[in-house]
């Protein structure tokens, strides 16, 4: 019997409220241990570089785990449509704790360059499946901000007090108390009927395998892989002109094509459907969440290198005055989902999200020896705030706009996107700060300005969704916003993709 998308079936689960509560806590508790294991090395750096002898190459230990990250979303989102969430809970979260125990027991570079990658994707699945399972507005996106906000002064705090390798085995203890509670609570209805043949009373794995795009996640691993290796490493590990970094991207944009074209024709049931790309405020908002990403995690990663190496500021200091900007970021949140379920605006809030990070970012100019603590608090104040407002209201704008059937498929891709920015983001911010590094603070200087054109592209991309048929306002006709939510289960929007 063949197999099509259309062999995906409803994705909606309605629970109890005392069951939708546990699988929430769970479910919000992986979220915020995500985001801190990808930002808590921001502040861990000079040491694991001093310890490991590193200092060149030591800005791959983030890169290495936001290649994997973006490789991983997509196929991780599909694979559980396929399998079930909790197959796939388990596999990526198995995934997360070995990868960060081996990293704290890493004797070299390339041993916690590789092992990085494979909680990378750990990491990288439970944001996208967390995500999916919970389509709430406020409380997601606050664990977001958490996380990433917690996570350099958690990194400052085990680095400077102990050492930088606890930072990785606190994780592993809670990660895995968590897969039980996700097998006990977890409801795990599949997206599609069996494909096997009438006889049989339920489908067997190997009916489940057929399923899967293994050359599509093949393609897309190989050509996430390839580019931003080349990226990465032109200029350090190989030149820029050398026939290794030609060969690496080019290979990478073989492969790239290749994964379009396999999504296009062969895959029964694509990992990125090329259908979802016909709706317009998809198209926008990931160019928007692109660059997005870029600027975030440019962001929580070299604020604190600033602090450090151009104010002289103690790795712990540099995290704790990231703390305003993940408070206003919270607030934001909030805020933001107050008004999307009371109104239903939610595109007019992402462009005032955006048009504020502009003006946060432009105010950046000033970072510099000199620039006083009350100044770079109220930036970063400001940009946590506007940031805040964009961060989940272009997922939720997203999963309104895009077809019912594949908003698995469209939170993966939203993540992947922003990754994708997140990477290319800290390749090339690495690549300027190491040319102009004696600099010191003017490098750092021209790393936040960068960010300027970025944030103008999102801008304008807001800007085009005013006229966009298909999402006036911010919610595409009949489709379920926040304030659908029945009165009586306020917290019953819990979006299982089965």
């Amino acid at each position: 019997m063949g197999l099509s998308e259309a062999d995906l079936v409803d994705q909606s689960v309605r629970l109890s409220f005392a069951r939708f509560i546990t699988i929430f806590i769970v479910l919000e508790l992986l979220l915020f241990l995500a985001f801190v294991d990808q930002f808590c090395v921001s502040t861990m750096t000079p040491y694991m570089a001093e310890s490991l002898g590193a200092v060149d190459s030591i800005t791959w230990v983030g890169t290495a785990a936001i290649i994997t990250t973006i490789g991983s979303q997509m196929i991780v989102a599909r694979c559980s449509d396929i399998f079930g969430r909790r197959a796939a809970f388990t596999a990526i979260v198995c995934s997360f704790i070995i990868g960060n125990v081996l990293c704290g027991f890493a004797q070299n570079a390339i041993w916690l360059f590789a092992c990085r990658g494979l909680s990378g994707i750990g990491a990288g699945g439970i944001i996208s499946l967390s995500m999916i399972c919970v389509a709430d507005l406020g409380y997601t996106g606050f664990m977001v901000a958490l996380g990433s906000g917690m996570g350099p002064l958690i990194g400052a705090v085990m680095a400077a007090r102990i050492s930088w390798r606890w930072a990785f085995w606190i994780t592993p203890p809670f990660l895995a108390a968590c897969i039980p509670a996700l097998w006990l609570v977890l409801p795990d209805r599949k997206t599609s009927p069996s494909i096997s043949s009438p006889s049989k009373s339920s489908p067997s794995p190997w009916d489940d395998l057929r399923k899967v795009d293994f050359m599509g996640s093949f393609l897309i691993l190989a050509a996430s892989i390839l580019i931003l290796v080349a990226i990465s490493g032109g200029g350090t590990l190989f030149s820029w002109y050398s026939a290794s970094f030609g060969l690496l991207l080019g290979f990478g944009l073989a492969s790239l094509t290749a994964f379009c074209l396999v999504e296009r024709f062969f895959a029964p049931i694509p990992i990125l459907p090329p259908r979802l790309f016909r709706h317009r405020t998809v198209n926008l908002i990931l160019l928007a969440t692109t660059t997005q990403g870029w600027i975030y995690y440019g962001l929580m990663f070299f604020v604190p290198l600033y602090l450090q190496e151009a104010l002289g500021f103690s790795a712990l200091m540099s995290g704790v005055l990231l703390l305003p900007q993940v408070f206003s970021q919270g607030l934001a949140l909030g805020l933001a989902g107050w008004v999307a379920s009371t109104t239903g605006y939610i595109v007019p809030q992402m462009q005032l999200g955006y048009a504020l990070n502009l003006i946060g970012l432009g105010l950046m100019y000033r970072f510099d020896t000199e620039t006083s603590t009350g100044y770079i608090v109220g930036v970063l104040l400001l940009v946590g705030f506007s940031t805040g407002l964009t961060l989940q209201t272009t997922l939720v704008t997203m999963q309104a706009d895009g077809p019912e059937d594949l908003r698995a498929v469209v939170t993966g891709a939203r993540n992947m996107f922003r990754s994708v920015g997140g990477a290319i983001g800290l390749v090339v911010a690495s690549e300027l700060l190491s040319a102009i590094r004696a600099a010191e603070a003017s490098g750092f200087t021209i790393v936040f300005l960068t960010s300027l054109p970025l944030i103008a592209v999102s801008v304008l991309a807001n800007v085009r969704l005013t006229t966009a048929d298909s999402c006036k306002d911010g919610v595409s006709p009949g489709a379920a916003t926040p304030s659908d939510v029945p009165a009586e289960s306020p917290m019953d929007d819990l979006e299982e993709k089965r």
